[in-house]
């Protein structure tokens, strides 16, 4: 065998994972389910971040960002802790950590891996910890999505503050934090293909937010950075392309207000076209412009049109998928309750400004907007005829504009979710920022409305506001979740299980190893790289018109890499492949020759069998 630290350490993190989950069975109650215990030892906090969040705001330079934000880092970091320790909570987890294993020997996509669905940036996002010579494990992939789930949560609050101020954004991030922090459902908990594309697409919304309140002072660094932001994101999640669209439309529409609205409108297009142009370059370069080509767009296509339903059905598959299957719909209703409120107050802001009633301005810590409208290209200006008399009014254009950029981006993802057709609660996730922005223009109306109040009436009224808001936003979608697919429930990582103790063994951590099936936790339970682009043989499995392309790509890599180990994951007791007749290596006739040819068995494990080249020795025994 080989030596225990191999086997049994897996560094600091994990034990404290390993302790704190041991902790939670040790004295969760018996009546009680586990995430519900772990949720309730991490109430007092939330409730500490929501104190600090309705704190008085303080003199600028004075104020409480560094400590909400740290709050809200340690919460959700703390929430994740006691799950690092769990084996894998979906396959697409083991897959992209699998293929991001292959980026310290060829970083380039399409070439080196292929994430099949998710794009480059995911992959290369899961490889980070490689650079600096840490291991890829769960521990690392997970805190990557936490980090991840930081930065989103960040930008968002970095947005709302421009439009409502610290207070008010701190209190609006509060939906989207309580469900992070307490979402243990599987599919929301590991580093999905969702998180980079979420991540780019809330900084891009940021830094368009800064633009818009910036007027019509030239930004032109801003606005280009923000479409190289927006422009990435297709290379993160193909299916995040509707929200990009969106995003860069919003962006369009800022720059055209733009006294100098060429140059503006310049400097956004050639910062979307950046990134596409780089990696169009790069695939160029390195031969793997077809390829791509064909694994992301056409083959995509083809995924997309497998589901074989209509528009409509599309959306009922999406709507059953949020309101049914996951619990991100309980906190979709609370915020759909606050949207409405936002609507009235619109309506009475709006009668109060046509009575007469005189609105300040919508940010307080910036002077009134209206000289916007007043700008030579206001005529012109598209979101003027969308949003009709509230754009003419003072005070008015602020919230409107900011609710027809958020009801956009509602839209647009919820389109993402649905294009698939498929009920995978992670494509939900594209909807926490669009959400969130709803929200943030639904305060805006609401504060909008406080201001025409008498101001005793107003504190009053606001909170009240904030009570109800958390109550039906935070507390009770949080209560009414339910146990669906949860990550408690499922098995602890072990390196030391048979089947990747014995690739330890046959194949030491400079040798390649393969496997032929739908089980690319072993890539990352032995800690042993894949030999081919393809960290499963779901496309070489499944009947496709691209299937034999996939095999000829998948049978030439093979050959190129010659792994020392060859593992045919296709048995009883396998992931979805169980019967080798129909899916063991051998229906791949070229692969059963090459292995026939090369290898020789050595073992049968856990419904495995384990071939070691005929050439190679094993590692010895220590």
């Amino acid at each position: 065998m080989l030596a225990a630290p191999e086997v049994t350490h897996l560094g600091p993190v994990f034990e404290a994972s390993r302790s704190l989950d041991h902790w939670i069975a040790g004295h969760c109650p018996d009546s009680l389910y586990a995430g519900t215990f772990w949720a309730l030892c991490l109430t007092p906090l939330v409730i500490a971040i929501l104190a600090v969040a309705l704190r008085p705001a303080r003199p600028r330079g004075r104020g409480r960002p560094p400590l909400f934000m740290a709050l809200i880092l340690g919460a959700l970091l703390l929430a994740r802790l006691p799950l690092l320790c769990y084996d894998q909570f979906n396959p697409d987890e083991s897959f992209l950590l699998a293929s991001a294993m292959r980026v310290p020997l060829d970083p380039v996509a399409y070439r080196s891996f292929d994430a099949l669905t998710s794009g480059p940036l995911n992959i290369y996002a899961q490889s980070i910890p490689a650079w600096f010579g840490a291991p890829l494990t769960y521990v690392s992939s997970r805190l990557t999505g936490t980090l991840l789930v930081f930065g989103t949560l960040a930008f968002l609050w970095l947005a709302y503050r421009r439009f409502l101020g610290e207070r008010a954004a701190s209190i609006a991030l509060m939906p989207s934090f309580c469900f992070y922090v307490f979402a243990w459902d599987a599919d929301f908990t590991h580093c999905s293909s969702e998180h980079v594309a979420v991540f780019l697409g809330a900084a891009a919304v940021c830094l368009l937010a800064g633009e818009y309140r910036a007027g019509d002072t030239p930004g032109r660094w801003r606005i280009a950075l923000a479409g190289i932001v927006a422009g990435s994101m297709m290379f993160a999640k193909l299916q995040a392309l509707p929200v990009e669209a969106a995003i860069l439309a919003i962006a369009a529409v800022i720059a055209w207000r733009k006294s100098r609205r060429t140059a503006a409108l310049a400097a956004l297009a050639g910062g979307a076209a950046l990134v596409p142009a780089a990696f169009l370059a790069i695939f160029f370069w390195c031969g793997v412009l077809p390829h791509f080509w064909i694994s992301y767009f056409r083959k995509n296509a083809a995924y997309t049109g497998v589901a074989a339903l209509t528009p409509f059905g599309r959306i009922q598959t999406a709507w059953n998928l949020l309101f049914h299957l996951s619990n991100l719909g309980a906190y979709e209703l609370g915020m759909a309750i606050v949207w409405a409120a936002g609507l009235a107050a619109a309506a009475l802001a709006m009668r109060a400004a046509k009575v007469g009633q005189a609105l300040p301005p919508a940010n307080p810590r910036r002077p009134a907007r209206a000289q916007v409208g007043q700008t030579p290209s206001s005529a012109r200006d598209p979101l003027v005829a969308l949003a009709g008399p509230w754009n003419n009014t003072p005070g008015m254009r602020e919230p409107a504009d900011l609710s027809l950029a958020s009801c956009l981006l509602l839209a647009t993802a919820f389109i993402a979710v649905a294009a698939p057709g498929r009920e995978f609660m992670h494509y939900e996730l594209f909807l926490v920022v669009p959400s969130g922005f709803v929200t943030a223009s639904a305060f805006l109306w609401i504060r909008t409305w406080f201001q025409t109040r008498e101001r005793r009436t107003a504190v009053r009224l606001e909170r009240l506001g904030i009570a109800c808001f958390v109550l039906l936003t935070c507390l009770v979608p949080t209560a009414l979740r339910e146990h669906i697919d949860d990550a408690w429930d499922a098995e602890s990582f072990s390196p030391a299980a048979p089947l990747p103790t014995a690739i330890r063994r046959y194949a030491s951590d400079r040798d390649t190893v393969v496997v032929w099936g739908w089980r690319s936790g072993l890539y990352i339970a032995s800690r042993r790289v894949p030999g081919t682009r393809f960290a499963d043989s779901v496309l070489q499995i499944e009947p496709s018109a691209y299937r034999k392309y996939y095999r000829d790509l998948y049978l030439s890599d093979f050959r190129r890499s010659k792994p020392a180990l060859f593992v045919d994951a296709v048995g009883p007791g396998d992931f979805t492949y169980t019967d080798r007749s129909e899916a063991g290596y051998e229906t791949f006739e070229d692969l059963r020759q090459a292995v026939d040819r090369d290898y020789r068995q050595a073992a049968e494990i856990d419904g495995a069998r384990v071939f070691l080249r005929n050439d190679f020795l094993p590692v010895p025994h220590r």
